[in-house]
């Protein structure tokens, strides 16, 4: 019995623990937000075709030889280094969130405890990417000139392909006037570029459930003004248990969710004390020493592990507190062999909670200065 179970572990009697009734799935929602990070731009790119390549030959059996099998591919519009810092903007910003969020079957949750450092970084990488997007509306006019000159160049190579039934100056010209007209101007920039966020909270499945059953009574009483035979109040009890049915599934649904959510989060915390913990005992075992760049990364996990534990789950903590005082006594000069040992206790604690089983924890009898 799990009530006996935690009696014994806190050493008071069965008597005194008293069961308070929680609703899990109400308390997990309403500790955070689903959040969809919209990052949007015109890619510069358009299609290739045959005139562009000079594969414009009048026949038709090579002309459905090309369209069957051959993918010309596409031809970029501006010069590809105008367009790397969006690229790298939106990285940036999707990072953010993943380490500021669960993947739940919602979509990324985040916490209302991480929510405001999310958005701190987010409202910045939203504003670098609008002023990065003011930048580029004014440069291309400058943008343009340079990849029509580009492709002025090229445009001497492509000619050697044609039937040459144009002059090379003909063709150069109307192949970049093709081109140009395809090149987006400021306007199109500035409406098809956004960096933008939607965030949903997720209903409770009380609220769902009042949701159907008005529809239910409604449906029922509709029905009961017209309800003449048996055959109709029998179908008119039919569709009310139809509901009933729904709003039952619905609730099984979501609380499978939860469930799922709560499984996902402990899975991710423990994992992330295990990888970090497990890195840094490797580098004590190569060098008997705690490395400045473990401290700083376990000090960066204690951080960000209390902001992700939502859950405020005790074993978390307990093991962050242990981290914690561990890395004080090796501040305070005490024994490396002392704080290796509370690591590595950790640590195979946590060691199922991770998926890394390629990278196998140390065994702690092969750490030298133990022995």
């Amino acid at each position: 019995m799990v009530a006996e179970a935690i009696a014994e572990k806190i050493g008071e009697d069965l008597e005194k623990l008293k069961k308070r009734n929680v609703d899990w799935a109400s308390e997990v929602i309403k500790r955070g937000v689903i959040v969809e990070l919209h990052v949007g731009r015109t890619r510069f790119l358009k299609k290739m075709t045959k005139e562009d390549l000079g594969l414009d030959i009048p026949d038709a059996e090579f002309q459905k030889f090309m369209s069957d099998y051959i993918d010309l591919g596409s031809k970029l519009l501006i010069p590809k280094k105008a367009l790397l810092v969006f690229d790298r903007v939106e990285g940036r910003g999707r990072g953010n969130l993943y380490r500021h969020s669960f993947s739940t079957p919602w979509g990324l949750f985040v916490p209302c405890s991480a929510y405001a450092k999310w958005k701190e970084a987010n409202e910045k990488l939203r504003t670098e990417y609008i002023e990065e997007t003011e930048k580029l509306k004014e440069a291309i006019p400058s943008l343009k000139i340079e990849i029509l000159s580009e492709y002025r160049a090229a445009a001497s190579k492509l000619y050697e392909r044609t039937s040459k039934d144009k002059s090379l100056e003909q063709f150069t010209e109307e192949f970049l006037k093709n081109l140009e007209v395809q090149i987006p101007d400021s306007e199109e920039i500035e409406r098809t570029f956004y960096y933008d966020e939607d965030i949903f909270y997720i209903p409770l499945p009380s609220e769902v459930e009042e949701e159907l059953l008005k529809a239910e009574v409604f449906s029922r009483e509709r029905l009961i003004e017209r309800a003449r035979t048996d055959a109709e109040i029998d179908k008119m009890r039919s569709e009310t248990q139809m509901h009933k049915d729904a709003v039952a599934k619905i609730i099984e649904s979501k609380q499978k969710k939860i469930d799922s959510l709560i499984d996902s989060v402990s899975g991710e915390l423990r994992g992330a004390i295990y990888s970090t913990l497990k890195d840094a005992l490797h580098g004590i075992k190569k060098k008997a020493s705690i490395s400045a760049s473990s401290i700083k990364s376990m000090k960066g996990l204690i951080e960000k592990t209390r902001m992700m534990n939502f859950m405020n789950d005790t074993e978390i903590e307990d093991a962050l507190l242990k981290i914690e005082n561990a890395l004080e006594e090796q501040s305070a000069g005490n024994s490396v062999s002392d704080v290796t040992q509370t690591l590595h206790g950790i640590a195979k604690e946590f060691r199922l909670a991770s998926l890394d089983i390629e990278d196998e924890l140390p065994d702690i009898r092969e750490f030298g200065f133990l022995l």
